[in-house]
């Protein structure tokens, strides 16, 4: 049995083998879509490691949103966590590239507006394969770079992975140089069966990626793309949220352990609800600024951007509560989350803080220091 909120988690010890910070933030994001005006529901959750029949039942006798969920039956058994080359990736998007890759031998075009994480998903991709660290190239830069077409060629000839990203900023001048490249990748692999051909056994076959935002690219980019590449397309993240906790996990996993801020659930559940219109590389940009500003730090709601935890209210605030919500969380941040002093600052009882703190959405999760 798991009884939850937005900020708190009471579990029997079944629960604490798979309830962590992120599966607390889908589980209640699962939850919250749901119709309770119809009452209890029988859902069947696929949360990573919470694959099961529950009953969930919303507490009524809450002010704010709480809900009893009751484990009926498990669909399959608690994934263990492993590092493994073979390992299935959890992302579609990497598992669309390896069904692809597996049919084709041709270069492949990963496209999707500029920050969707098309590099990330690649690297990824690239990974599960085998492979190292490719060899990435930026096609707004090749110009003048003569040596560019001679070390991809080296590195496909080896075996390796070429990745020319922003082929949207590529001069016209290159188009073709890149089309000989990718026609020379097909022509080594056309003798073959279908699927690219591996240079040894258990060695991944050479990889050609161009990266590309299609709705900046000009019309010579496009008849080459469609002429040399078969590719997969990366929505904006938007349009992804169930994937974002995967991103954050990869995106922390890069900065050093020392440095790398601990995030709540409540933080959690705002960077899920957050719609992300700079896509990954807001994400990441936020996540470095956090351990920027926090290392190793825990970080609650209001160290986050302020247009970030005002979406994530639960209600519209007038523009006296927005100003007075405002000051409050300054006066935490200085305070580093101390309400006695806080209120000090405030000029005003501790009750009274209180009583806003409810009032504006401030839970209990974004007052710890």
């Amino acid at each position: 049995m798991i009884v939850l909120n937005s900020d708190t988690v009471m579990t029997n010890v079944t629960g604490l083998s798979f309830l962590n910070v992120e599966m607390h933030a889908r589980l209640w994001d699962a939850l919250l879509s749901q119709d309770w005006a119809r009452g209890p529901h029988v859902l069947d959750l696929d949360l990573q490691a919470l694959n099961a029949r529950v009953l969930a039942h919303r507490l009524e006798d809450h002010d704010d949103a709480a809900f009893a969920v009751e484990v009926l039956d498990r669909t399959g058994p608690t994934p263990v966590r492993r590092v493994s080359r073979s390992a299935p990736p959890r992302d579609p998007f990497v598992s669309n590239l390896q069904h692809l890759a597996a049919r084709h031998s041709t270069a492949i075009a990963v496209t999707g507006p500029s920050g969707s994480g098309k590099l990330h998903v690649v690297r990824e991709w690239l990974h599960s394969e085998g492979h190292g660290s490719p060899l990435v190239l930026d096609g707004g830069a090749l110009l003048g770079q003569g040596s560019w077409r001679r070390d991809a060629t080296a590195t496909l000839a080896s075996g390796g992975a070429v990745v020319l990203r922003h082929l949207e900023e590529l001069h016209p001048s290159l188009v073709y140089p890149v089309k000989a490249l990718a026609d020379s990748l097909a022509a080594a692999g056309s003798d073959m069966p279908p699927g690219p051909a591996h240079r040894g056994p258990g060695e991944p076959p050479a990889r050609l990626v161009l990266t590309a935002d299609l709705s900046r690219c000009p019309a010579a980019v496009l008849q080459i793309l469609a002429q040399v590449a078969v590719g997969v397309d990366i929505p904006p993240l938007a349009g992804r949220r169930s994937e974002i906790p995967s991103v954050i996990r990869a995106v922390l996993a890069g900065i050093e352990p020392r440095d790398r801020p601990v995030l709540s659930a409540a933080t959690m559940q705002v960077l899920m609800r957050w719609d992300w219109p700079g896509n990954v590389a807001e994400l990441r940009h936020v996540l470095l600024g956090l351990a920027a500003d926090l290392p190793g730090r825990s970080v609650s709601p209001y160290h986050l951007p302020e247009r970030m935890w005002e979406a994530a209210n639960r209600r519209p605030l007038t523009r006296i509560e927005s100003a007075e919500r405002t000051e409050i969380l300054a006066a935490l941040r200085h305070s580093g989350g101390n309400r006695s002093q806080a209120a000090s600052m405030l000029g005003i009882g501790r009750t009274t803080l209180y009583r806003k703190l409810h009032a504006l959405g401030i839970d209990d999760e974004a007052l710890r220091p």
